[in-house]
């Protein structure tokens, strides 16, 4: 999966966690194991689009220091992605391995763990003007 992309309409709750609705556009290509990531190698690839929610949180342990370390900021997300549709026609693609001379199926894939629709992460990071970045309201 070379690439997810998209955006995220939200609102946020508390001053430490927000909502949002996320429409996603995800890239699957397929490959043999070990061969060149090219356009001639390649066997498939096909585009799903998703329509989740993902629930956020952005908490600042040194929030009360008065000096750099205030901006530091662990941002952890739970997302749930489902695949609404796929440029695959049929949700599958069958093929002739060369490698294993037997025919094989590539099924759509959801984008998150283990090609399920659930997605979590933990992102590390630093914000400026953290005050104002921070208040309850729309995201």
């Amino acid at each position: 999966m070379p690439y997810t992309t998209g955006f995220g309409l939200g609102y946020r709750i508390t001053e430490w966690l927000n909502i949002r609705v996320e429409p996603k556009w995800h890239r699957f290509e397929f490959y043999y194991e070990d061969q060149p990531q090219t356009k001639s190698d390649q066997i498939t690839s096909y585009n799903t689009f998703s329509l989740g929610a993902g629930l956020y949180g952005a908490y600042r342990p040194f929030k009360h220091q008065d000096n750099f370390l205030s901006g530091f900021l662990l941002a952890p997300s739970i997302r749930f992605w489902p695949t609404v549709t796929s440029s695959e026609p049929g949700n599958s693609f069958t093929y002739f391995n060369k490698n294993t001379n037997s025919n094989q199926e590539i099924t759509k894939l959801d984008p998150g763990i283990l090609f399920t629709p659930l997605v979590i992460n933990l992102s590390v990071g630093y914000i400026g003007g953290v005050d104002a970045a921070l208040r309850p309201g729309p995201v």
